[in-house]
């Protein structure tokens, strides 16, 4: 595999990433949305498994590498 540098941002609603060549050109960049839970007024949770499966899968995306979970 190339030498990449990945930038990660995990959002409010969504993850993204995307890998960088050296001369600084986009090689690869993914994209996913994840849900919001509302439990009570004014209260919103993030669940913490969802957000490790969507960092996974976006890394995955653009490393195009295949992941056991």
């Amino acid at each position: 595999m190339p030498d990449l540098l990945c930038a990660i941002d995990v959002g409010t609603s969504a993850i993204k990433a995307t890998c960088f060549r050296p001369d600084g050109t986009i090689a690869a960049t993914s994209y996913k949305e994840h849900a919001l839970r509302f439990p009570a007024p004014d209260r919103v949770e993030q669940d913490p498994v969802i957000l490790n499966e969507m960092f996974d899968a976006v890394l995955r995306d653009v490393t195009g590498t295949q992941g056991d979970g």
